[in-house]
């Protein structure tokens, strides 16, 4: 990622799995001089992370579908500040997700996965999947978008201000040949459209938007102790493809569907 001075990154859902690698790796580039890693409460890995890097800064009692989120984040962020005390966000990654609820994985991965079909969908599995995975960024977006397009204005000689929502293939219309999983690729279908949607609604304010499917990578989804199913890959090649795609995040590109493809050359998605 190309070198800039006092660009800040924010990733939510840092404390574990793809946004605590996120983290780090960000950390370690140039691109960028601040990590914000917003979580609900840190992890031991993330504040490990934090001693070690001073660029990370942890940000903690951040949960996504609260209704006072807004408030939280602008808080934090010192939107509604003057403008010489606002904090541009020049890259805001969407990671916070889940497929269920913690309560669908008590019986193991397998289980879980079941819970979502025909026979066992539900309205509240389905609100669930909704609230977090799609109404969320939508919502964090909106109370940011000062701050966003601060980053924007500034930026207009060294790339846009950046929005990238961590989806799924699984939100695919297109490429969904087996059905079920219900709440989760409803969930995901909708936060691409309203990816969509804010790409057209941000490009005059210099901020470009991607969608990014990660892979199929083994991050303990479902419950901390998940075991590793066949094919899944390791975070860090997924974050490389990640970070690669937020390099391909421009003016000339937002709204586009991509796949990290673990640092392997970024593809492009079917809707």
């Amino acid at each position: 990622m190309s070198s800039a001075a006092m660009k800040n990154a924010v990733v939510t859902g840092a404390n574990r799995g793809l946004g605590l690698e996120l983290c780090k790796q960000l950390s370690e580039g140039a691109a960028y001089s601040l990590v914000y890693a917003l979580c609900r409460k840190t992890s031991p890995e993330l504040t490990q992370l934090a001693t070690e890097s001073s660029k990370i800064k942890i940000v903690e009692n951040i949960e996504v579908t609260s209704d006072t989120v807004a408030t939280a984040v602008q808080q934090a962020f010192k939107t509604k500040d003057d403008k010489a005390s606002l904090v541009p966000i020049h890259l805001l990654i969407h990671n916070a997700g889940a497929y269920g609820p913690p309560e669908d994985f008590a019986g193991g991965v397998a289980e879980g996965y079941t819970t979502q079909s025909l026979e066992n969908i539900t309205a509240k599995r389905m609100r669930f999947a909704f609230e977090l995975n799609t109404l969320a960024p939508l919502m964090l977006t909106q109370a940011l978008v000062p701050n966003l397009e601060a980053a924007g204005t500034l930026t207009n000689g060294d790339g846009p201000g950046k929005v990238v929502i961590i989806s799924s293939a699984m939100g695919s219309i297109a490429d969904n040949g087996s059905g079920g999983h219900y709440g989760y690729r409803t969930a995901k279908a909708g936060v691409n459209m309203v990816g969509m949607s804010l790409s057209h609604d941000l490009k005059d304010k210099n901020v470009a938007v991607s969608l990014v499917h990660p892979g199929f990578v083994y991050t303990g989804f479902g419950s901390k102790d998940a075991l590793r199913r066949p094919g899944q890959r390791e975070v860090d090649e997924s974050v490389r493809g990640v970070l690669e795609a937020v390099d391909k995040t421009t003016m000339e590109t937002t709204g586009s569907f991509f796949h990290g493809n673990y640092g392997e050359g970024v593809k492009t998605m079917p809707w």
